[in-house]
């Protein structure tokens, strides 16, 4: 790989709009951070197209984007940004569980496109999603999750994709089949034929967290 270069990228108010509500903050709150007003920040988030913002301010905006939006993250010179995302090992599973903070380790993976949203590297905990295909999960592999808000759920949801579901007292891998919405309940499938239970259905009212595996990779 070579060597990295400085982010850079086209700051557009989608992409504002975007970080800031993935931060969960108001404009107002934003724009208290970035010593600005609400109508500025109001006015960037309605522009189409790349805004103009003056050399402090917008390094300023570009590092809460890659620090408090998307994890870290780097643009590097062919094309592909390169995540420091916080990586849940085995033996932090049940801190994690309880409390939902992310501790200290990072993985670093590749995207192909601008990260929009926050991802987080889980290390397989299971043999429940082996099957020896492509798309499958392997025991200690590491599954990159890309954190999908619950209100968001309907309009991620695709059929037979590989998710990760935090409950209050596990934490699953699974390949989610099918989505009642009228009942608000999911269908998790577990892919090895030898896993005990190969089908469960759960309400997303009982999900703490849930994220969309958008990569794997492999510790063989």
């Amino acid at each position: 790989m070579s060597e990295q270069t400085e982010i850079n990228f086209a700051l557009t108010g989608d992409i504002v709009k975007e970080a800031r509500e993935a931060a969960e903050m108001t404009q107002d709150e934003l724009a208290l951070y970035l010593g600005s007003s609400r109508q500025t920040v109001s006015t960037w988030e309605n522009r189409d197209g790349e805004i103009n913002i003056r050399p402090q301010l917008r390094k300023k905006l570009i590092d809460f984007i890659t620090a408090g939006f998307c994890n870290r993250f780097q643009k590097t010179d062919v094309s592909e940004y390169k995540i420091s995302a916080p990586y849940i090992k085995i033996d932090y599973y049940e801190n994690y569980i309880q409390s939902l903070e992310n501790g200290n380790r990072f993985f670093d993976f590749y995207l192909n496109e601008y990260p929009r949203g926050f991802y987080i590297a889980f290390q397989v905990n299971t043999k429940a999603m082996e099957n020896n295909k492509k798309h499958s999960l392997s025991f200690l592999d590491i599954a990159i999750g890309k954190e999908v808000k619950m209100e968001e759920f309907n309009k991620e949801y695709e059929v037979y994709t590989i998710w990760i579901i935090v409950l209050s007292d596990k934490l699953i891998f699974t390949q989610l089949t099918d989505h009642n919405k009228k009942s608000n309940e999911i269908v998790c499938n577990y892919l090895n034929p030898s896993a005990k239970v190969s089908e469960q259905t759960l309400n997303l009212a009982d999900v703490r967290k849930i994220f969309k595996v958008v990569q794997r990779v492999t510790t063989l």
